[in-house]
């Protein structure tokens, strides 16, 4: 069966504490989902690029759905769930996104 959701993280050794941290966030939440999530990695010392490294782990992904994720990202506790929710509520979309404030501090 393939994973209807894919997500890709690039990152680099040197970030492995938020690496890890990211990881604590998502590992939970992709075991919690009724719906099969792949989750890729791409670490490297500098050799590729931040887009080299998205194009590779695009075309090593299985899932009908990608998400990036990068190592330094804080997540919703709901954010695999809702993903899965847009794409089962919405059969056949091209994309699923979030409604969003930013607020930029001074």
């Amino acid at each position: 069966m393939n994973p209807v959701l894919s997500i890709l993280t690039p990152t680099l050794p040197s970030r492995q504490k938020q690496y890890t941290n990211l990881m604590s966030q998502l590992l939970p939440q992709v075991h919690a989902v009724d719906a099969a999530v792949e989750v890729l990695s791409l670490s490297d010392n500098y050799t590729m690029t931040i887009g080299e490294k998205r194009n590779k782990l695009i075309s090593i992904s299985t899932g009908d759905y990608v998400a990036f994720i990068d190592d330094d990202d804080e997540i919703a506790s709901t954010y695999i769930k809702d993903i899965i929710q847009g794409i089962n509520t919405n059969p056949g979309v091209d994309t699923v996104n979030f409604r969003i404030v930013v607020n930029f501090l001074d």
